[in-house]
């Protein structure tokens, strides 16, 4: 291979880092099942250059690191939606009270308690 595909590759990959950003930053996480699949392909073939090359991968380097930044906040996200979800179903299926002493009282959605509500 030659320099010139080194560098085409660096810019290739330079795009789709980019991309892959402004996906993360739109919430676009679908999208980023094929960038990564195309990020493997582009490092697999960066990869077959020798030593030489690597300080010129510097730039893409910092791309890589601001995304996986916004990654890992991505998926922070993702978690606390399902934690929150877990929350809510766990709502939906009963109450849990206490008592003065502490005592905890749990009524099932599912039965007939008895809380009464009144207008």
């Amino acid at each position: 291979m030659t320099k010139e595909s080194f560098d085409t590759l660096i810019e290739k990959l330079s795009l789709l880092l980019d991309h892959e950003h402004a996906a993360l930053l739109a919430g676009g996480l679908g999208q980023l099942d094929s960038i990564l699949q195309q990020k493997t392909a582009l490092v697999d073939a960066l990869g077959t250059f020798g030593d030489s090359e690597r300080h010129r991968l510097a730039p893409v380097k910092q791309k890589a690191e601001r995304n996986q930044v916004l990654f890992d906040s991505a998926m922070e996200g993702v978690r606390a939606v399902a934690k929150r979800m877990a929350i809510l179903r766990s709502v939906r299926t009963g109450l849990a009270t206490y008592d003065r002493s502490g005592r905890r009282a749990d009524y099932s959605a599912g039965k007939q308690s008895s809380i009464e509500t009144r207008v």
